[in-house]
């Protein structure tokens, strides 16, 4: 990959490390030091190597420890390096594009709405009734079309690569506590309960809390709108020995057998949305499922029609906080 012969060759981390760009190494170093004291649970970093001719090249490495001593020492690691510099320079090209995007669909959409708002707010009173159906329908229909923009901008960026995200150990009952937290209002609204069944202990995962409750928030809003009023949806973990999953269980309606198959696609929606009380983008799956690849996990669901539906995301199990304050010690 960077110009040397093909042939077998032994070399020290450091010697490798001294390959990559200043600007990464200290970032690169940290991540491999974390996954060699099982304090992260996989190594997956980005980062600019140069070759033998002068140039930067970038890499991804993805490495997991096989092997440990007894005593919990690193002995054996498999893992792979991708060249990745034709997707950097198209990620570069793809955010110049989506930052004109979004000036050009998001900046006349939003004094569009702004001209209506103030409308409605100054002047409603002097305007006849079918004046004010219409800007009624002006105003829902506009903010319909900016929150399908964000939702496409927000796939796109996601799916390219675009959107960062900050890995860290993150104990499974804060982000389901959060996630109810940030959702309890709009369940009130809809006279549904929501009920959290924490797990037992320390259990973390390795994540970015940020889209990990995003992709939490999308779920209970997709069991609320499907519940009635009265019903409880619950949310609680499964664990496993590397994964944790997260789940969302609702008595709704359950999903048809004739849209099961394209549920996780764009605009895939399920062909029961008269069920539903609150109209939507039909992105949001579709959003999840790119989040959950980005951070190295899965989703998925389980669904009997007329007995309800379990959405899932699946999630690398990390050490506890606890777990890495013993192991150094």
């Amino acid at each position: 990959m960077i110009g040397g012969p093909h042939s077998a060759a032994v070399a020290t981390v450091r010697d490798l490390v001294e390959l990559i760009h200043p600007e990464e190494q200290s970032a690169v170093q940290r991540a491999l030091d974390e996954a060699l004291q099982a304090e992260r649970p996989y190594l997956r970093v980005q980062y600019r190597v140069r070759t033998q001719a002068g140039e930067w090249k970038w890499l991804e490495t993805h490495a997991r420890i096989m092997e440990r001593s007894a005593g919990g020492k690193a002995l054996r690691v498999t893992g792979t390096c991708a060249d990745i510099t034709e997707r950097k320079n198209f990620e570069t090209r793809q955010a110049e594009f989506m930052a004109t995007v979004s000036h050009e669909l998001r900046t006349p959409l939003a004094s569009v709405l702004a001209a209506l708002e103030i409308l409605n707010e100054n002047f409603r009173t002097q305007l006849p009734d079918d004046a004010c159906q219409v800007l009624d329908m002006g105003l829902r229909c506009g903010n319909q079309l900016a929150s399908l923009i964000n939702s496409v901008l927000d796939l796109e960026r996601i799916e390219t690569g675009l959107h960062g995200f900050e890995f860290a150990a993150t104990p499974v009952k804060d982000l389901l506590v959060r996630a109810v937290e940030a959702n309890q209002t709009y369940a009130t609204r809809l006279a549904v309960a929501l009920r959290v069944d924490p797990p037992p202990g320390e259990v973390c995962v390795w994540t970015d809390p940020v889209p990990t409750l995003q992709i939490l928030t999308n779920f209970i809003s997709n069991a609320v709108k499907f519940s009635a009023e009265g019903d409880a949806v619950a949310l609680g973990c499964e664990c496993r020995s590397e994964r944790v999953r997260l789940f969302v269980a609702d008595c709704g309606p359950g999903i048809p057998e004739s849209t099961r198959d394209r549920i996780f696609h764009r605009f895939g929606q399920a062909s029961n949305q008269e069920r539903s009380r609150v109209s939507g983008s039909g992105l949001g799956l579709s959003i999840c499922k790119a989040l959950a690849t980005r951070l190295s996990g899965d989703v998925g669901y389980r669904s009997q029609p007329g007995q309800g539906c379990m959405f899932w995301v699946d999630l690398p199990r990390a050490r506890s906080v606890t777990e890495n304050r013993d192991r150094k010690a």
